[in-house]
This record gives C-alpha cells, structure tokens and sequence, in this order.
C-alpha cells in the first residue's frame, strides 16, 4: 500500500530544504511542526481529560508540513488536557531527532561538523 503522508528522505528531502530556504530564509528545515486542537464531543468516560485549556472538550493533532504546506507526518488522538510539550516528546518524529535519525548523514544540511540538525530543531522547539 502507497504511503501519501511520510517524512521526506534523500533527494526530496534536499527538495524541502531548498524550499524553506528559498521562501523563507530557514537553511536546513526539513519540515514545520505545529499542534491544533480537534473538537470533540465529550466521551462518557475521563470527559475531564479531554476538556483543553480553551475551554472545550478534544482531541490534540500534532503535524510536520513541508514548504508547499503538505503534512508530511500526523501525530493525533491526545487527549486535550495534555500539554503541546508532551504530545511532542512523544511524537515518533521527536525521538528520531533525538537519536539524530531525523535527517540522515548523507543530506547535505547534516554535513557540518559538530552540528546535527535534527537534534538541534527540536531542543529550539522547547
């Protein structure tokens, strides 16, 4: 089965790169990562959980959009009670950072030495 939402890698990762850089002046972006808020109607059990800090009852979307604002990973289902930090650090695309697997040696924004992009992305997000 095609996957249609996955994590660019190799050539078309180099793509998203170029294309952060060029629109936006961000060198060595492979994707922007942001959460929103899914309303829902409030589940007979644990409603308390799912009640957000906005004042309504959901469930927590968190994404990666590459430059042509394509999600590239989708992460959902928290409850709404929970913190964005959280949802984040327990994100599949969060511990590929932190194992420096986000952005594979061979891409040419993971070639300065010393520097490791992936695990310097997500420490900037929090």
């Amino acid at each position: 089965m095609p996957h249609y939402i996955k994590l660019p890698k190799g050539d078309d990762l180099k793509e998203v790169c170029e294309g952060f850089r060029q629109r936006w002046g961000f060198p060595q972006c492979g994707g922007a990562i942001d959460g929103s808020h899914i309303p829902i109607i409030a589940p007979e059990d644990n409603h308390a959980e799912y009640f957000n800090r906005k004042g309504w009852h959901s469930v927590l979307l968190q994404g990666v959009m590459d430059h042509r604002f394509c999600f590239t990973n989708i992460y959902a289902g928290w409850p709404g009670s929970v913190h964005d930090a959280r949802v984040l650090r327990n994100f599949h695309v969060y511990s590929l950072a932190e194992k420096g697997e986000l952005f594979p040696p061979a891409n040419h924004a993971a070639r300065r030495p010393g520097l490791s992009p992936s695990n310097l992305a997500v420490k900037r997000i929090l």
